[in-house]
């Protein structure tokens, strides 16, 4: 069975590159110039090629990183009469994002041969790692011929023996590594730890489908989860996920940690159905407009319409719900967690501010830069990584100094136009 959602999907954040808000250049001096600027990682603008990587720890000395590259990125030249691709990936494990001194490096070059019936290509690099120790693991991967970049980050705990990267989950058809957050019912899997349990434990939670508050709000936005059904599940049985939800794996009963997936529905991370493209709205339209939508009987109509009452020509409104469908998928594609990437913090501000032209990555923090040109002055959002039962998701640190900011995208949205600081 060909696996044709991840195909779809790489395909897919190929194609809106060209609907991206580019970075905006600004001769003013950058805040925090010592620090490394990492907002290409959320600007699909920036590069051609995006590989996927998930760990999984085979001992305490050794993770094997496997690596997903979607062919039709790459630039194919044609040497010694044989058409190939050429990538660099280069391995470096840090004590953490401001200790850059490397523990320990690795670099290699895969040469590729052109294969019409070949998509994609998915392959094992094994890792010599410190034990009892925490860690990042800084990949780096380069398209020798398009020069073209791409980097990635993987967070190791090696004090444990329940953590994400101690499980591994595989496709139960043709055993390949299941790369992200998302499974889908039309698949069956099999799970792994490295110790070679026969059961391990699975909690089922329900998924978080609140929208943050927007970044003025002082208020609470932590959320608190149980779990509604505990059970066992063997490692050499196939696994189906059915009801939409989170699913934790835990080698014990009594420990929240593991590795987590969530089922959200069947199209993620596109948005494809109608009713799904009335969501995401809340950051723009009123409360009573948005109930509005949510009570329609036919959601295709009150979306169009929506949109249609924001600019009369049909042609804008499309170019709207083009720019606006797109950063919601993005942030899906950039920023789930737990619950999808638009529900999130940084995915509501990257929805209606786009893109950041500075990303600051701190080891519990990411700091994003707006420069404000009408003022002369830089916008920061700071997001705090937080530990939320089963996992780490960031969350803003709000301010009331965003309130006029945050009305004045609004504004920009419902008058038409695309806002960008």
């Amino acid at each position: 069975m060909k696996h044709n959602k991840l195909v779809g999907f790489s395909l897919l954040l190929s194609i809106l590159i060209v609907f991206s808000q580019c970075y905006i250049q600004s001769s003013q001096p950058q805040p925090g110039q010592n620090l490394l600027n990492f907002a290409n990682l959320y600007n699909p603008s920036a590069t051609t090629i995006f590989p996927r990587f998930v760990g999984y720890k085979e001992n305490d000395s050794t993770i094997t990183v496997y690596t997903y590259i979607y062919l039709p990125q790459l630039e194919f030249r044609t040497i010694n009469g044989q058409k190939q691709a050429k990538l660099y990936f280069n391995f470096k494990l840090t004590p953490s994002m401001l200790e850059r001194q490397p523990l320990d490096t690795l670099s290699k070059i895969f040469v590729i041969r052109f294969n019409k019936n070949q998509k994609n290509l998915i392959f094992p690099v094994r890792l010599k790692v410190p034990e009892d120790s925490t860690y990042l693991i800084n990949i780096f991967v380069k398209d020798l011929y398009a020069r073209k970049a791409n980097v990635s980050f993987i967070w190791v705990d090696n004090r444990s023996h329940n953590t994400d990267l101690d499980f591994l989950l595989r496709y139960a058809d043709d055993l390949k590594p299941v790369f992200g957050k998302s499974v889908f019912a039309e698949y069956q899997y099999l799970i792994d730890h490295n110790s070679g349990a026969d059961t391990v434990y699975a909690f089922h939670f329900k998924l978080d489908t609140t929208i943050p508050n927007p970044p003025y709000f002082l208020g609470k936005r932590l959320k608190r989860f149980f779990a509604d059904t505990v059970f066992k599940v063997a490692t050499d049985s196939v696994i189906s996920f059915s009801q939409r939800g989170i699913y934790l794996f835990s080698i014990s009963r009594y420990d929240v940690n593991g590795k987590y997936v969530c089922y959200f529905n069947e199209d993620f991370p596109l948005i494809k159905r109608a009713s799904e493209m009335i969501a995401p709205l809340r950051y723009i339209t009123t409360i009573n407009e948005f109930n509005r939508l949510e009570r329609a009987v036919s959601p295709k109509l009150a979306v169009d319409s929506f949109w249609l009452s924001i600019s009369p020509d049909p042609d804008q409104a499309r170019q709207l719900i083009r720019a606006y469908y797109n950063r919601v998928f993005l942030a899906n594609v950039y920023f789930t967690s737990f619950k999808e990437g638009w529900r999130t913090d940084r995915g509501m501000i990257y929805i209606m501010f786009g893109a950041p032209q500075i990303v600051h990555l701190l080891d519990n923090e990411e700091v994003w830069y707006y420069y404000d040109e009408q003022n002369s002055i830089y916008i920061k959002f700071r997001f705090k990584r937080v530990r939320v039962r089963f996992a780490y998701d960031y969350y803003l640190v709000p301010d009331v100094f965003y309130r006029d900011y945050w009305k004045n995208a609004v504004k920009q949205w419902r008058s038409g136009l695309i806002p960008s600081l």
